[in-house]
């Protein structure tokens, strides 16, 4: 994440430590959701995230991801963190955001 401007540095910065779902709205058409799992706690699995797609129904943004655990702390393969871009065609009345196909809402919002 070293590609990252000073906004979302800091923004990835305050929540790094909060495992969760983040979402930061810059208020200029773009979101950005933060997936964080990297924090675990000596004896549990780490939570790390397989799949993540938005879609667009109405007045209504869906969100969408998927999340898995594992006992591996250090595969490289595995996405621990995600931090993923949306640039909005319109002003949306609702989002809803989906972990495993179940309802869910954010940790955390900044705007």
């Amino acid at each position: 994440m070293n590609h990252l401007n000073k906004e979302m540095k800091e923004f990835t910065n305050a929540v790094a430590s909060e495992n969760g779902t983040h979402l930061y709205d810059d208020r200029k058409g773009t979101m950005n959701i933060f997936l964080n799992g990297i924090n675990v706690d000596q004896g549990s699995k780490a939570l790390y995230f397989t799949d993540f797609n938005v879609e667009a129904d109405g007045d209504t943004l869906h969100i969408l991801f998927h999340h898995d655990h594992t006992e591996d702390y250090v595969d490289p393969d595995l996405n621990y963190q995600m931090l993923y871009q949306i640039k909005l065609d319109k002003t949306y009345d609702k989002i809803m955001l989906f972990d495993n196909e179940e309802e869910t809402s954010f940790h955390t919002i900044y705007n």
